[in-house]
């Protein structure tokens, strides 16, 4: 295994057991540091530098193995639906997006709660590539997280925590020396409240897992906020319900029966949905994890 550590303003390679990366931002004081790497299958040195981009935006790429109570504490404050200590005003809250460097399309929700959820696509927004979930926090105009990135190429994730600047309702700006950068805008449509009689529609959907990618097709989501989907003798039905925070997020869960691949007969995922409405036609967006949030699904819906 390699290290990288700083040594006259540049990163050089040792030999150690463990990975450990550092790197430090002159501008934001950016450090990263990963531990063991807790990724289910190898991953290219590409796909590294592409987890360690994701994690820039909301939980620096590393790997969690068994030690440290960095990565433990990591685990438990970002269980699905929990919530942690603000140290100060959430300014980081609402829905971000932007497109990095890499011409990676990111969108961001951080919730009234600290609860950041993100998925990251082409800039066309037509391949879905990975996830992100965890726990953010912001003190002043620095925000700070941890939580766990997903792979959907490589059916793993990374674990670990981040350092970011900014400003309330307007820019939320990440970089990182590997050259990567991203400013994200916030949208305003986040403050508008959630209503299940915006969402009620057809709506023609994509989306991946890390097993599976799901076909182009049509669901109907009616005036409850269900929807029901067939697909190769997978069905998925999915709930879809305003958050009580008055902002446009739903809470979601989708359970999955008969002969999927994806997911095991019989699971169900829970997760959160943003409908945006600064496009036409709106554009629904969503991220939903299994119990033990090794695994997760994205789904993104046209308006039809």
């Amino acid at each position: 295994m390699q290290r990288l550590v700083k040594q006259g303003g540049r990163c050089v390679h040792g030999a150690e057991k463990k990975i450990v990366y550092r790197f430090c931002l002159h501008i934001m004081k950016f450090d990263i540091i990963v531990h063991d790497q807790h990724i289910n299958k190898t991953m290219s040195k590409r796909t590294l530098i592409l987890g360690l981009l994701t994690l820039t935006l909301l939980a620096a790429c590393g790997g969690g193995g068994g030690g440290g109570g960095g990565v433990g504490s990591v685990d438990q404050s970002s269980a699905i639906g929990g919530s942690t200590e603000i140290k100060g005003p959430q300014n980081a809250e609402g829905y971000w997006s932007g497109t990095a460097a890499t011409g990676t399309s990111v969108h961001l929700a951080i919730l009234e709660n600290g609860e950041s959820w993100g998925i990251y696509t082409s800039t066309q927004g037509t391949f879905v590539s990975g996830a992100l979930q965890g726990q953010t926090q912001t003190d002043g105009a620095e925000m700070t997280g941890s939580g766990r990135s997903y792979s959907f190429t490589t059916e793993g994730f990374s674990t670990g925590t981040l350092k970011a600047q900014v400003k309330p309702q307007s820019t939320l700006v990440t970089n990182s020396l590997a050259g990567f950068s991203a400013t994200l805008t916030y949208n305003a449509g986040y403050d508008a409240r959630a209503t299940l009689s915006d969402l009620t529609g057809r709506y023609l959907i994509f989306g991946r897992s890390d097993r599976d990618i799901i076909i182009p097709n049509h669901v109907d989501i009616n005036m409850q906020g269900v929807f029901s989907n067939l697909e190769n003798g997978c069905t998925r039905v999915g709930q879809l319900t305003p958050r009580a925070s008055g902002k446009n997020i739903f809470n979601m869960t989708v359970t999955f029966s008969g002969a999927c691949t994806s997911f095991a007969n019989g699971t169900r995922l829970q997760g959160i949905a943003f409908l945006d409405k600064s496009v036409t036609p709106y554009r629904l967006r969503s991220l939903s994890l299994n119990a033990e949030r090794s695994s997760g699904m994205v789904i993104i819906g046209t308006k039809q």
